[in-house]
């Protein structure tokens, strides 16, 4: 994996960090009126609950890469306010790939490249895509995994955490929504210019 940049590491701990504040805060674990298994206020506590945040913050982030925003992605791009091309028609599978979304990632990916380039400064609007999304995921597992786990929980925190879930993943839509509109123009100008 080689040396993680800060962002990374923020990119994988959010998340993470994120359902475990949802497992500490609106779950009552086993034996916590006596202080739990768990301390968490020791060095080693909090040693082990950073390890546990990056690595289950790095699945959350990978599983949403992976699945969820590639659907999302696709779904978003059934608009056609929202393609580089909008008089082109968008194939609707949204389990594969279209030539509109592998057009559009490879002219993004070249103009990233160049410094001067708009599309350039736009990785991190994107970057912010992410992290609300993974945030409403880690609601969620936070959620799954207290469930499973047959935790009781405290009713107005419960209830707190899935207002915030929604509110997350409506933002992150509106968000990307935005992000693609602006990354369409962007793409749409910067290919107009380069042809003659």
């Amino acid at each position: 994996m080689g040396n993680l940049t800060f962002q990374q590491i923020f990119r994988y701990a959010l998340p993470g960090g994120i359902t475990l504040l949802i497992l500490l805060g609106v779950y009552d674990a086993p034996g916590s009126e006596s202080g739990g298994h768990f301390d968490v206020s020791s060095i080693g506590g909090a040693a082990v609950l950073s390890g546990v945040a990056l690595v289950v913050g790095g699945l959350i982030y990978t599983l949403h890469r992976a699945t969820a925003y590639p659907l999302i992605y696709r779904v978003l791009l059934l608009a056609g306010t929202l393609r580089i091309d909008p008089k082109k028609s968008r194939a609707w599978n949204i389990l594969w790939p279209s030539d509109e979304e592998l057009d559009r990632d490879i002219l993004r990916w070249c103009k990233r490249a160049k410094k001067d380039s708009s599309a350039s400064g736009l990785s991190e609007w994107a970057t912010q895509i992410h992290y609300i999304y993974c945030s409403g995921w880690a609601i969620l597992v936070g959620h799954l995994i207290g469930s499973l786990l047959g935790w009781t929980t405290r009713s107005s925190l419960y209830r707190f955490s899935f207002w915030l879930l929604l509110a997350f993943l409506v933002a992150g839509l509106y968000h990307h929504a935005r992000y693609l509109y602006f990354d369409s123009k962007v793409l749409r100008d910067a290919d107009s210019v380069e042809t003659p």
